[in-house]
């Protein structure tokens, strides 16, 4: 329970994790300098998506999520999927 506890916590703390733009200084084919701004875009996660993980993973259907069990396969299954959306 802990570790799921632990896992909510993250996937809340992911849009304060994002990186703030930053300025590089690059040379234009002219020669000269001008600064550019780069950002990464992060998607933001609502508290209805973190309760949603949080309830499927301490589903009674994982049976369990322990190593080599089948709860655990579907964990990670589910984990894996719900990092590439």
């Amino acid at each position: 329970m802990k570790n799921l506890l632990a896992l909510g916590c993250l996937l809340a703390a992911l849009p304060v994790a994002a990186q703030t733009p930053t300025k590089f200084k690059v040379k234009t084919k002219t020669g000269s300098q001008t600064t550019k701004t780069v950002g990464v875009s992060v998607p933001t996660v609502s508290a209805a998506t973190v309760a949603r993980v949080v309830r499927t993973l301490a589903a009674d259907d994982l049976q369990g999520r322990g190593t080599g069990q089948p709860g655990g396969l579907r964990a990670a299954q589910f984990l894996a999927a719900e990092f590439q959306r």
